[in-house]
């Protein structure tokens, strides 16, 4: 895994299959995705957000759609809700 100065780590099922997957909030890089392939081994999905100055991230279903939503805080631009579709 990254080591880019994290900031924050939450744990979700973001994919929708049953494991727990990892997002992690670092300083340089924004918001990282590491899916669990279910036997606890954590792959980079290639999938990253720009997110400068991030300090925290937070998992939950913010529109009630029934999967997990992103609620990200940082302190050189706005807070974000990035919803997951």
């Amino acid at each position: 895994m990254g080591s880019h100065d994290s900031r924050a780590v939450a744990l979700g099922d973001v994919d929708g299959d049953g494991d727990l997957d990892m997002v992690m909030c670092t300083r340089f890089v924004g918001i990282e995705v590491y899916k669990n392939d279910g036997q606890g081994m954590y792959t980079d999905s290639i999938r990253s957000l720009l997110v400068r100055g991030c300090r925290t991230v937070v998992l939950g279903d913010v529109d009630n759609d029934g999967d997990l939503d992103m609620v990200v805080g940082a302190d050189t631009q706005e807070n974000s809700v990035y919803f997951n579709q």
